[in-house]
């Protein structure tokens, strides 16, 4: 998982459910790409979208959680690895 997707994870799981323009905000990075960001983990399962009143929101996925998970075990993993070589 790239690590703007992570992001945007991240983001999402600790929203609970963001709206895409706020989700645009919080990244700061460019409308289209928060639009492809956001299809990519939506085809991988790791989000659902739905729309309410015009406006698109996104939600995190059990499948979302669970990837976030591993990459922060994977992350701990690194850190402890790197600190003994300190």
């Amino acid at each position: 998982m790239e690590q703007l997707q992570r992001r945007v994870l991240k983001v999402i799981e600790k929203a609970g459910t963001i709206h895409l323009r706020k989700l645009f905000k919080v990244i700061g990075v460019r409308f289209d790409e928060i639009i492809e960001i956001t299809k990519a983990l939506e085809d991988k399962g790791y989000i659902k979208s739905f729309t309410h009143g015009g406006y698109k929101f996104f939600s995190i996925t059990e499948e979302g959680k669970k990837a976030l998970s591993e990459v922060k075990t994977t992350e701990s993993a690194q850190k402890v690895i790197g600190g003994e070589n300190s």
